[in-house]
């Protein structure tokens, strides 16, 4: 379910959150990494929130409202526009794992993820 370009290296970036301005694996630092541009708390369904928690992904939604990331130079924007996704899944070891474009498929990549840390992770939904 892992679209191209998988494998290959994610985008580094300047985001903007609340105060802090900085690259992004300065400001989230070590782990995975889910940006998107869909409003994701109306997106992802509890289990999985809560197992991304559980390993630490840090969750992100592109945009200039409280609470968002604010894709500074359109580094991120521009990579899911080129790929014709709206959320991206990447680790801070650089190595992209996926994109998808809508909803559902947010939570298929989601759900991807989950299944390959642990079987008993995915959502099942």
């Amino acid at each position: 379910m892992i679209t191209p370009p998988a494998g290959s290296v994610s985008p580094q970036g300047h985001l903007r959150i609340g105060d802090e301005e900085d690259m992004l694996d300065n400001l989230v630092s070590f782990g995975f990494q889910l940006i998107s541009t869909l409003p994701l708390d109306h997106v992802l369904f509890p289990a999985q929130r809560a197992a991304l928690q559980r390993i630490g992904a840090h969750v992100l939604v592109l945009g200039a409202e409280p609470g968002q990331a604010q894709d500074v130079e359109g580094t991120y924007t521009r990579f899911l526009d080129r790929h014709g996704a709206t959320t991206l899944l990447a680790h801070s070891t650089s190595t992209f794992s996926g994109s998808h474009p809508g909803r559902s498929r947010t939570t298929a990549l989601v759900d991807d993820l989950l299944s390959q840390l642990s079987p008993t992770t995915a959502s099942t939904v």
